[in-house]
């Protein structure tokens, strides 16, 4: 899990909806949903997102960040280490 991850939700609403873009495995999924929020995971690799899935139970999505189309939807979005998988003249646009 992310060391981050605690303070990030510590500062969120009880239940909040938060996308997790990049959710390789699933362990930070996981600490969300068993803290309580609804989460939205997904990953860029299709087998990825399939481990994660069978970890945590819950869709995951295969997607960019490029094919997010969802705008207010989310209270939070989650993307511990996949932006450093962007290259840095797109970092802007992603972002």
């Amino acid at each position: 899990m992310s060391r981050h991850l605690d303070a990030f939700l510590d500062r969120l609403p009880p239940g909040a909806d938060i996308l997790e873009l990049g959710c390789g495995g699933g362990t930070d999924a996981a600490h969300m949903i068993a803290r309580g929020f609804a989460v939205d995971p997904t990953d860029g690799v299709a087998a990825v997102a399939a481990k994660a899935q069978a970890r945590i139970g819950v869709p995951v999505r295969v997607m960019r960040f490029d094919e997010l189309d969802g705008v207010g939807c989310y209270d939070a979005v989650w993307a511990a280490g996949s932006l450093l998988h962007v290259p840095r003249g797109d970092l802007i646009e992603v972002i």
